[in-house]
């Protein structure tokens, strides 16, 4: 039994994957306007990890949660961990009706249908008990509340994706080395850079509030530090400032201990 709820957010998955939407969902590529056409779904995962995978990245993504919340100890209340791994193993499942809209092309229409396709499917597998996982109605209006930005979770929710999203920009950085001269080199470059423009600084920013941040951030600054030479110089500013402050403040500590 998941150590957050009574919920087990797995068993929840395993039911969602067995349904017609769940398995539309595996047949799904993230990321795939990067995909070069003659990768298919099964290789495009064997290079990048389940993370590219609609219906895995669920199970990722609330790994990640799993560990954020849990270091932040009395931070954040044990209801709003639930909350937020709740959040995380269902938050994709209007993707399995309405595709995977990639980012840059989500409207705000789009987002707001999203909400409406997910509390159908709410009735569907979490409200009636059918199959077994009957959620309070309250948590379920919450999950909602996060992904539109409403709220005080949202920007903890919004960091554990785009650490997610980098985590697998910084996948496709390494990989691309084993297909030089190939369409997939180039594809993997284009994905790396396009989520360390989108996700890097706002992560920096946000290294302040959330120590898991700040661990993520100096466990991968070797990988970052080569991909920031490809960015604009606004970001590789944003990186270096980031480091210097860094540096200073271990300098810091040292000095304290």
């Amino acid at each position: 039994m998941d150590e957050y709820n009574k919920l087990n957010y797995r068993d929840i998955h395993e039911t969602f994957s067995r349904s017609i939407f769940g398995k539309k969902l595996r047949e799904s590529p993230r990321f795939h306007i990067f995909k070069p056409d003659d990768v298919n779904t099964r290789h495009w995962v064997e290079i990048l990890g389940d993370d590219v995978n609609n219906l895995n990245h669920m199970i990722v993504t609330l790994g990640i949660a799993e560990g954020f919340v849990g270091s932040l100890n009395g931070a954040i209340s044990l209801e709003d961990k639930r909350i937020i791994c709740l959040t995380a193993i269902i938050h994709d499942w209007a993707e399995a009706v309405m595709g995977d809209i990639p980012l840059p092309q989500k409207t705000d229409e789009d987002e707001k249908r999203e909400i409406t396709v997910l509390k159908e499917l709410f009735e569907i597998f979490l409200t009636t008990n059918k199959y077994g996982h009957k959620v309070p109605t309250e948590q379920l209006d919450r999950v909602c509340d996060i992904l539109s930005g409403d709220d005080e979770l949202s920007l903890v929710f919004k960091t554990i994706e785009e650490m997610g999203y980098m985590k697998t920009g910084l996948r496709a950085w390494v990989k691309k080395d084993d297909f030089e001269g190939q369409e997939l080199e180039e594809s993997l470059f284009n994905l790396s850079i396009d989520v360390i423009n989108r996700h890097l600084v706002p992560l920096i920013e946000r290294s302040r509030l959330y120590p898991p941040v700040m661990d993520f951030l100096l466990e991968n600054a070797d990988t970052i530090s080569d991909i920031i030479a490809s960015t604009p110089r606004d970001i590789q500013h944003a990186w270096y400032v980031f480091l210097v402050s860094l540096d200073a403040y271990l300098q810091k500590s040292v000095v304290a201990d």
